[in-house]
């Protein structure tokens, strides 16, 4: 039961809303006696310069196009009680990705914060983050071999973990009741792919803003590529035959 209750908490901290820009401001109130027009204001924003002026409208037309994604709450009981409980994670690189000690006005920051902050007022868990490094993340071998209960999770690089999954050290989110990988938050596409004979046990998710920091590219060079005579990736893309096998054949070829 344990285990159950701390997965739905990490359930919930993947769930909670995480907001990229300040809620817009309400409209002052235009009907008040003080609101009476001043002569002299009018002619100072007459007299303003023509560049102040577009630069403030588009920056209150850059504030008006943001936009703000709410997803709905996991269907999770209301009276569930975790008191005194605490959710363990172990994360490889800095902790403040999922736990900070206080406001400082950054946005990240301050959604962090309120986040976990709304998840111990409503169901009195807390929440305890453990960095690790990728050379250290083999002692969790050790952990689980001897039936050590430090972590509730682990978050790291999927590849760091293939070999925990392979010996039956991992438990398959498909077993953990309320989750729903239909959720945006679960980023429903990657989902699909790591699955496997309808096991899951890699989640992406909203848990952390890691999914928009690393983001990859590659480039290649257009000289080899005619030299070479090879193909274009761009049109095999358009194609759909750019592959990773074909990838692999084209770099073979340049580097043979």
């Amino acid at each position: 039961m344990r285990k159950r209750a701390l997965w739905i908490a990490g359930l919930l901290l993947a769930a909670a809303v995480v907001s990229c820009g300040e809620a817009k401001p309400a409209e002052p109130d235009t009907t008040g006696p003080d609101s009476r027009e001043d002569p002299s204001s009018e002619a100072e924003s007459s007299s303003a310069p023509e560049s102040e002026t577009e630069a403030q409208t588009e920056e209150e037309d850059w504030k008006s196009s943001v936009v703000y994604t709410v997803y709905p709450e996991p269907d999770i009981p209301a009276d569930l009680d975790l008191t005194g409980k605490t959710f363990r994670m172990s994360a490889t690189g800095s902790a403040d990705r999922f736990v900070v000690e206080e406001l400082n006005g950054e946005i990240v920051n301050d959604t962090i914060f309120n986040r976990n902050l709304q998840m111990e007022e409503r169901f009195g868990v807390k929440f305890e983050v453990t960095e690790t490094s990728i050379d250290t993340t083999g002692n969790l071998s050790t952990i689980v071999t001897a039936g050590l209960q430090d972590f509730d999770m682990v978050y790291c690089c999927g590849d760091s973990v293939t070999g925990y999954i392979t010996k039956g050290y991992c438990l398959d989110f498909c077993n953990i009741p309320y989750i729903d990988f239909s959720d945006e938050f679960w980023f429903p596409g990657l989902i699909e792919q790591f699955s496997c004979y309808e096991k899951v046990f890699l989640a992406p998710s909203d848990l952390s803003a890691d999914m928009l920091g690393a983001i990859l590219v590659t480039f290649y060079n257009k000289r080899l590529l005619s030299e070479y005579d090879m193909d274009n990736p761009y049109q095999m893309v358009y194609d759909g035959t750019w592959t990773l096998d074909r990838f692999l054949e084209m770099a073979r070829q340049v580097s043979g």
